[in-house]
């Protein structure tokens, strides 16, 4: 199974329906979302870019991912993965940060048979800037509520 290059980001304020939107959205056929990575949030951008500039980056890059936490676990368990699976699929690829996000939604997305991958972190709004330059083709969309005055929210998405 190869695995598209256009992922799929939901972004929005917290508890804004992203949740709902990548329930929906993995019940494709075709789309995959795993747990959320906060990659953007978490990641320290100078000493990725000296684990991409060294000799061995596929190691320092499966041992560095292994350190970011969610709620007290490691998103690399999260996605069911080893630091040697990620060792095998960077080796693989390019020393670029994309790279390191890949090792995650890719291999998560041909897991479950599925050639799209779809990366749900609500807080990654605030870094729409760098996922649109590292991801120009990538669809993203921002999940909201929509607010009317005595009636329940509905969830929207904004393309």
């Amino acid at each position: 199974m190869t695995v598209n290059t256009a992922p799929i980001f939901i972004v929005g304020a917290p508890r804004s329906g992203t949740t709902l939107l990548s329930a929906m959205l993995s019940n494709h056929s075709q789309l995959c979302c795993g747990p959320e990575t906060q990659f953007f949030n978490k990641v320290d951008y100078l000493q990725i870019d000296a684990i991409l500039k060294a000799e061995d980056w596929q190691k320092k890059a499966a041992a560095y991912l292994n350190t970011i936490t969610l709620s007290g676990q490691s998103v690399v368990s999260l996605f069911d993965e080893t630091e040697q699976s990620l060792v095998d699929f960077l080796s693989t690829k390019p020393p670029v940060l994309t790279s390191l996000l890949e090792s995650l939604c890719e291999q998560y997305a041909i897991k479950h048979d599925k050639p799209i991958w779809v990366e749900k972190t609500p807080n990654h709004i605030l870094h729409l800037p760098l996922i649109r330059k590292l991801y120009p083709i990538a669809k993203i969309h921002k999940a909201c509520l929509k607010f009317v005055p005595h009636q329940k929210p509905k969830p929207q998405t904004l393309s």
